[in-house]
């Protein structure tokens, strides 16, 4: 039986956050193998340092620097924190709102912004830079607001799939298939937003955690069987080529694949797993070529 997978939002960037990551665009390799590592030895200094200086060569991930701001408040780097979330309000559509404060919706790191004063800042520089930020990028605003539909869509499906199955077992292979279906059916819908705005849905053009909110979208496509995996990757692949050879995303979704790609089939296609068996052996040397991962 195909197990479906829930993926809570406040879990989302932990869970599929690309490791050693390498691409076309250094920062990610900077970011993955220099400055977190830095991060995780408490040298928060140095790591600020290479990240300043990395942001003047390379163009940034605005997620990552939504993450990193994060190490930087919990280091009490407060000038910095606000300086960085600022630019991250003007220029990448980052919103921080009321809902945000609620205590339902609370995460982690609302608790820790709450607990150092700074909720009402956050909320009144939003309120000052976003409107803004919606009128003078329009094509980013549609993509966040698509990417926003589609992931509730994902959401309430595996949500409604998960209580049915608790409720009616008799009939769960033709829910299984008809589940494959709306997989097959969003990654078609999401080649044809792609084709239309032409360009993959990422952090650097789009702002703020767009790529890990449709990222958890395609995952359930890669993880749910063969057949949507097949079609997830037959369609959206030559999207992601494009985006990584720009320098717009990491390594991550090829990661990604041949993870499920070995779930499914015992292969992995990229080389990117350990110890796994290729499959298309015969032109693996090409790929390795091509993305030199």
């Amino acid at each position: 039986m195909h197990k479906i997978i829930f993926v809570k939002l406040s879990l989302c960037i932990l869970v599929f956050q690309p490791f050693s990551s390498i691409s076309q665009n250094p920062s990610f390799k900077i970011i993955f193998d220099s400055i977190y590592p830095l991060i995780e030895q408490d040298r928060y200094d140095l790591a600020k340092e290479l990240w300043i200086s990395t942001e003047k060569k390379f163009k940034m991930d605005s997620q990552e620097k939504w993450l990193f701001l994060n190490k930087s408040l919990r280091q009490d780097d407060i000038t910095f924190f606000k300086k960085g979330v600022k630019q991250l309000m003007k220029h990448s559509g980052f919103n921080y709102s009321i809902l945000d404060t609620v205590e339902i919706n609370r995460s982690e790191f609302d608790e820790f912004i709450v607990k150092k004063g700074l909720t009402n800042w956050m909320i009144k520089n939003s309120i000052k830079h976003y409107p803004k930020w919606i009128v003078k990028n329009p094509t980013s605003f549609k993509v966040k607001n698509y990417v926003d539909y589609m992931l509730t869509v994902d959401q309430t499906t595996i949500s409604t799939a998960f209580n049915y199955k608790k409720i009616d077992t008799l009939y769960l292979d033709d829910y299984d298939r008809h589940y494959e279906l709306l997989c097959i059916e969003s990654m078609a819908d999401i080649a044809t937003f792609c084709n239309s705005i032409e360009n993959f849905p990422n952090n650097i053009d789009h702002g703020v955690d767009v790529f890990y909110r449709l990222q958890i979208v395609v995952v359930h496509a890669l993880k749910y069987s063969e057949e949507s995996l097949n079609y997830t990757w037959s369609i959206l692949e030559n999207h992601i080529d494009k985006a990584y050879f720009d320098g717009k995303i990491s390594s991550d979704l090829y990661l990604i694949y041949d993870m499920f790609l070995f779930e499914h089939t015992g292969f992995q296609y990229y080389g990117l797993l350990e110890n796994t068996p290729i499959y298309d052996k015969k032109n693996y040397l090409e790929r390795v070529d091509k993305y030199h991962f």
